[in-house]
């Protein structure tokens, strides 16, 4: 399970809006930037949960980066099939309901 702090590892927080950004969370500054907008509550919370979600794709495309050599030419079928399934899952990584509580598959 992957926690909101834990992505700040992985993503940077460039958040925007409408043309907007900031080169962290909003959230966390004194002055909260989303708060300040004259947008509805649930737009703001919108704005939050599609950042995170990008940055669940930045984690899961560096754990695919990671695995790319299982697709060569010269990595025996069976050893492509074991870490097919691991590569599936983390395609359908988002596919998953919240993204501050991630089931990441765990490598064969």
């Amino acid at each position: 399970m992957i926690i909101l702090n834990s992505l700040e590892t992985y993503a940077p927080w460039e958040w925007s809006h409408d043309g907007e950004v900031w080169g962290f969370d909003p959230r966390v500054a004194q002055d909260n930037p989303i708060e300040q907008l004259d947008i509805p509550d649930n737009t703001k919370a919108t704005i939050v949960t599609e950042h995170m979600w990008k940055c669940v794709r930045v984690i899961r495309d560096i754990k695919l980066k990671e695995t790319d050599w299982v697709s060569g030419e010269d990595v025996p079928q069976a050893l492509k099939d074991i870490w097919f399934t691991y590569r599936q899952a983390l395609r359908d990584v988002t596919s998953q309901s919240i993204p501050t509580d991630i089931t990441w598959p765990i490598k064969p």
